[in-house]
């Protein structure tokens, strides 16, 4: 069997699936949705048709993962996908993912990690959906090593968690890599294809088809010029991403359900794709889809300005008065929850001296964002601050540095670095 196949007008091979390169910044998984349940005839219509058992919108991880379920039941499979390659936003990630203890009682098991992520979401999230997925996650994780994606462990990301995670990436090297989850991607398409599925690249859904009773048997799409009708028993909504627009023109989803993330102290860095506007989530609601968002906070990194220019764990993150506002080596809800304050717009500043300097100052040349100066009065004037008080803040966390114990965040030790040296 030939490992070419041409779909809507683009040639693909088993190896060119996923050809990207990225850092995350900013992540947010891409829910799914299951629409759709006839198999009665939609109106007449002059467009092309294909009709199969089972119609994915989305080329990510998520709809690579429900395409290749189904064809494994012996569905006939389509997967519709915008983008010139499948992957998506998850293609891009580091595909760090948890992996539950085997019994050695040194990481979480699944009821440990079912109360972690609940207390993380505040107990707002659907609590049997927690529980399925938090049970399953090594099955999940066997079952990508079926078709191939090797996982290893990775070092700990989570050094805000109160007890160790596991964690398995395809990293051999034990440290995040960008695009690994290209990785899996790549053999979640292969396995597809040798099942018997099909990718449409480079095709654009513009909307679900909805029969007299409400149901919806399919999607209309355009390709290279060409409106084409998917019509299917099942349709699965799996482009969920939504990133585009962050911390500035927003899109329709983050309009309405996360306006959090307008604030300027949000910014959407090296990940994802700009159309990533959430299509399947609208499409869905619009089709009377329940929409349920459960994201207390988002994760993100601290970085100077709009740029790529970002501070380690080592440095001290502090709001406009001065304050800390958690543990900079493990800061996520900590970080977003001062990001949105008053609305995304409060200044926040980092604070390096010589021995918690970035390693790699060439990213911050010409950045707006940075202020140095040999002492910290003059800093404080940089900064717009009350002298005494940028003072009294570097005083009493420089103190931790000198006992190894942050009395405030419990930071851990080893990321305790005194502000100190010229310039700062």
């Amino acid at each position: 069997m030939s490992t070419n196949k041409t779909v809507a007008g683009c040639q693909i091979t088993r190896r060119n699936f996923v050809q990207a390169m990225g850092v995350t910044c900013l992540g947010i998984a891409a829910g799914q949705m299951m629409l759709g349940c006839s198999s009665g005839n939609s109106s007449a219509s002059d467009a092309k048709e294909v009709v199969v058992d089972v119609l994915v919108m989305g080329g990510g991880g998520s709809g690579l993962a429900a395409a290749v379920t189904a064809a494994e039941m012996g569905k006939s499979v389509a997967v519709l996908e915008k983008l010139s390659t499948v992957g998506g936003t998850f293609g891009l990630s580091h595909f760090e993912t948890i992996a539950l203890d085997e019994g050695t009682g040194e990481f979480y098991d699944a009821d440990g990690l079912f109360e972690y992520w609940m207390q993380q979401t505040g107990g707002t999230c659907n609590e049997e959906l927690m529980r399925k997925v938090t049970s399953q996650i090594n099955d999940s994780l066997a079952w990508l090593g079926s078709f191939g994606v090797e996982m290893y462990t990775t070092a700990n990301t989570r050094p805000d968690a109160p007890a160790p995670i596991l964690f398995k990436s395809p990293s051999e090297t034990g440290t995040l890599q960008g695009a690994a989850g290209g990785k899996a991607t790549t053999a979640l398409a292969a396995k597809l294809e040798e099942l018997g599925g099909t990718i449409y690249l480079e095709t654009v859904a513009k909307s679900l088809i909805i029969d007299d009773s409400g149901a919806v048997t399919g999607i209309e799409a355009e390709s290279a010029g060409e409106t084409i009708r998917f019509l299917a028993s099942r349709t699965i909504l799996a482009a969920g991403s939504f990133e585009s627009g962050v911390g500035g023109e927003g899109n329709p989803v983050i309009n309405e359900y996360c306006p959090k993330l307008l604030g300027k102290n949000m910014y959407h860095v090296g990940m994802g794709y700009a159309g990533n506007t959430g299509d399947g989530i609208i499409m869905g609601r619009d089709a009377g889809a329940r929409v349920e968002f459960h994201i207390p906070y988002v994760r993100g990194r601290m970085m100077c300005g709009n740029t790529d220019a970002q501070l380690s764990g080592v440095s001290v993150l502090v709001n406009g008065g001065l304050e800390r506002v958690g543990n900079e080596a493990g800061l996520f809800r900590e970080l977003y929850d001062a990001a949105v304050e008053n609305g995304g717009n409060e200044c926040l500043f980092t604070l390096v001296g010589q021995n918690n300097m970035p390693a790699n100052m060439d990213a911050f040349e010409g950045n707006e964002c940075l202020m140095s100066a040999p002492t910290l009065d003059e800093l404080a004037g940089l900064m717009g601050v009350d002298e005494g008080a940028l003072t009294a803040a570097v005083d009493d966390y420089n103190s931790f540095t000198v006992t190894g114990v942050d009395e405030v965040f419990q930071k851990p030790a080893e990321y305790l670095v005194p502000i100190e040296g010229e310039p700062l």
